[in-house]
C-alpha cells in the first residue's frame, strides 16, 4: 500500500503512524486490489474535546475513490471508527461492483431514471436586490473518464458527495447528478441556450 500520512496541528508519534498502516492494510486486503491512501491528521480547538482529532481518509483503488472523515477525542478512536466505515463501503462497493458486472453478463441493464432539475425559485419583487457573495477560497482540477449515470452514482456514494460532476458516455457531455431531499438523484444535463 501506497501511503502517505499528513498531520496538521498534531504531532503523530510512530506508534500511531503504524497503527494508521496496520488499520489501513487490512483495508487493502478486503479490496484485492493496490491501493494508495492519502490520510490527513489535525487537531482543531473546539469546545468539545470529544471532536478535537479530525481524521480524513481517501483511499484510490483501481481509479475508484474511497473517502471518509471522523471525529474523535484521540486519533486511535478516529482511526477505528473510520476503519469501520471503510470497510462497510468496500463491501458496498465490491457487491455494487459485482452487480453491475452481472447485469452487464446478461444484458439486463437498469439505468437511473433520470430526474428533472429542481424549479428555480424566483425572487420576491419585496426583497432587496443586494446579495452578500462568498468568494472562491479553493480550486479542484480531476481527471474525468466517461462512465455512465449508475457509475456516476456509485462514485458520488463512496466518497460520500451530495453532487457529482462527471462525463456522461452516453451522450458526451458533462453531466451532474445530485441526491435529492426524498433520496432519489437528480441529474442534470447541458442544454443550448
Amino acid at each position: 500500500m501506497e501511503m502517505q500520512i499528513q498531520a496538521r496541528n498534531h504531532r503523530l508519534s510512530q506508534g500511531t503512524r503504524d497503527y494508521l498502516t496496520r488499520k489501513l492494510e487490512r483495508i487493502e486486503g478486503r479490496v484485492n486490489l493496490p491501493v494508495d491512501a492519502h490520510v490527513v491528521v489535525s487537531e482543531e480547538q473546539t469546545r468539545s474535546q470529544q471532536d478535537r482529532i479530525l481524521v480524513e481518509v481517501t483511499l484510490r483503488c483501481n481509479g475508484t475513490l474511497l473517502r471518509g472523515q471522523r471525529r474523535a477525542p484521540t486519533v486511535q478512536a478516529a482511526v477505528d471508527a473510520l476503519a469501520d466505515t471503510l470497510d462497510r463501503r468496500v463491501a458496498h462497493f465490491k457487491s455494487r461492483a459485482y452487480r453491475s458486472e452481472a447485469a452487464h453478463r446478461h444484458g439486463d441493464i437498469h439505468s437511473i431514471r433520470e430526474l428533472e432539475a429542481p424549479p428555480v425559485d424566483e425572487p420576491d419583487e419585496d426583497e432587496p436586490e443586494e446579495l452578500e457573495l462568498g468568494r472562491v477560497v479553493r480550486s479542484k482540477r480531476f481527471a474525468m473518464k466517461p462512465m455512465s449515470v449508475d457509475e456516476a452514482v456509485l462514485e458520488m456514494e463512496l466518497l460520500e458527495h451530495s453532487f457529482y460532476l462527471f462525463h456522461n458516455a452516453a451522450t458526451g457531455d458533462h453531466n451532474v447528478l445530485y441526491r435529492r431531499n426524498d433520496g432519489d438523484y437528480g441529474l442534470i444535463e447541458p442544454e443550448e441556450a
